[in-house]
């Protein structure tokens, strides 16, 4: 009862956060972008190969700190895209630290099919959140100046298959277009991935 009780909680905070984003009552500075990238399978972890991005950002609120990081990536070849936040209030008396995603609410996630995810998770806190933080964030000076030595992928052995991969092909291009909303957009909105994929193989034809 106590984590059903929690969750809702934390749940709220992050629709606050989302609706006071949006209408410009808080203000996020992003303090550093991992840029769109290419990341290899896990065996160990168990973790499939994925494309992603990351951002970490701080505001102040009633003049307390408060710092997030915010995960966005999609599986490999699964196509499945995923939201993940982490906030923390850093202020000695109130310090909290607490986490949540779209991944986590297992009984929906996992019975979704990529085209099925943003129609389920559309009004989810997480999903409004981030939509409410990366288009301020992406025109930062950090995120710009990150491009300039990022690469797509680090990482040797990675396989053709995932190379090859559409959604590989189209966040690589992404990555080079520096079209970080676009990225994000494609996380959940699968119409739109099949509409920039449509645009990139008639460009390569």
């Amino acid at each position: 009862m106590a984590d059903e009780l929690w969750h809702e909680e934390k749940q709220e905070m992050f629709r606050q956060l989302a609706e006071q984003t949006r209408q410009g009552k808080v203000h996020w500075g992003c303090t550093y972008y991992n840029p769109i990238s290419l990341l290899a399978e896990d065996v160990i972890e168990d973790e499939p190969a994925c494309v992603s991005h990351i951002f970490e950002a701080q505001t102040l609120i009633n003049g307390i700190p408060y710092h997030l990081t915010l995960s966005e990536s999609i599986d490999i070849p699964s196509g499945l895209g995923d939201i993940s936040i982490d906030l923390t209030r850093d202020l000695q008396a109130r310090y909290l630290m607490t986490g949540d995603a779209l991944s986590r609410r297992v009984n929906v996630y996992e019975y979704c099919q990529p085209e099925e995810l943003l129609e389920r998770f559309a009004d989810d806190p997480v999903t409004l959140l981030a939509a409410a933080i990366v288009p301020k964030l992406a025109i930062s000076d950090k995120v710009r100046d990150a491009f300039s030595w990022a690469a797509f992928y680090y990482e040797k052995g990675i396989s053709q298959k995932v190379l090859r991969h559409p959604v590989t092909q189209l966040a690589r291009k992404l990555f080079r277009e520096q079209r970080v909303v676009d990225f994000h957009r494609i996380i959940l909105d699968c119409d739109y991935r099949a509409q920039l994929l449509g645009e990139m193989k008639k460009r390569d034809a």
